[in-house]
């Protein structure tokens, strides 16, 4: 019994602190479409010859902070689901933020891109494997019932 009141506390606290983190990722999202799409009129006021500044940070800069962010997101989910899933995910967008922030070599780039296809078909292996144990559980219970 008190079991399964922890369990149900401990449930409850994993859903509010993923409603959390969903709405920091909006956010975060929301944030960066602002961003390009500002950083998209001031190019194209500057190919037209009209000098407008409305952001005077560098993209770069802005990009990089709001990747930090989300790795921050990333690695607090982590902590609480304790998934091979979301490990994957802070170790994508980590690489993610490396290979595009930080201009390096080309080896250094096509490591980097190895790397997150590599971070995705261990994704899909995991999720596959989840899915597939999960079908097999639920085959036996019905193989159970129905003899």
């Amino acid at each position: 019994m008190q079991k399964d009141k922890e369990y149900k506390k401990h449930n409850k606290l994993n859903m509010l602190l993923d409603k959390i983190t969903y709405y920091f990722e909006v956010g975060f999202t929301f944030f960066i479409l602002v961003v390009v799409t500002i950083k998209g009129i001031e190019l194209i006021s500057g190919i037209s010859g009209y000098e407008l500044v409305i952001i005077n940070a560098e993209f770069d800069r802005v990009l990089s902070a709001a990747f930090a962010l989300v790795i921050g997101v990333e690695f607090t989910k982590m902590l609480y689901k304790h998934t091979p899933e979301t490990i994957i995910d802070v170790l994508l967008f980590a690489i993610a933020r490396q290979t595009v922030i930080y201009h390096t070599s080309m080896l250094d780039m096509l490591i980097g891109v190895v790397a997150i296809g590599g971070l995705f078909a261990a994704k899909h292996y995991f999720i596959y494997m989840r899915s597939k144990k999960k079908n097999s559980v639920a085959r036996e219970i019905v193989n159970e019932n129905g003899e």
